[in-house]
């Protein structure tokens, strides 16, 4: 059975499978909403402090989205992940090239990770 830390560092490689998923939220007591945001963080930070390539946090974040669209469609009770959600996002806007010479990745992605740290950070999320 996989802990937590096993399932962050497999997060980090963008090898997450929903079965480990699965045995973490099991485990660890934590409801799916809450584990989706905090391995949600786990790449913000990883990304906001170099530690992750925008191609490989943003390849993770698309596979932790991937289980939060099953989760909508498999668990009618699901709560949703605003801040999973948020960081989406984020990446998502780094993704296409909008033909104005701008890097979208610079533009748009880094500075919005950035005011959602911040505001992760005033709420107390939890540091992984």
């Amino acid at each position: 059975m996989p802990t937590l830390q096993e399932l962050i560092a497999a997060v980090r490689s963008d090898q997450v499978e929903r079965d480990a998923f699965e045995s973490v939220c099991s485990s660890a007591s934590l409801n799916r909403g809450e584990l989706y945001n905090r391995l949600a963080l786990v790449i913000a930070r990883d990304f906001e402090k170099g530690a992750m390539s925008f191609e490989l946090a943003d390849s993770a974040i698309n596979s932790i989205w991937a289980m939060i669209v099953d989760d909508l469609s498999r668990h009618p009770k699901f709560a949703f992940p605003e801040l999973a959600y948020a960081i989406y996002e984020a990446f998502d806007a780094g993704e296409w090239n909008r033909g104005d010479g701008r890097d979208p990745v610079v533009v748009y992605t880094r500075p919005a990770i950035g005011r959602i740290l911040e505001t992760a950070t005033l709420a107390g999320a939890t540091e992984d």
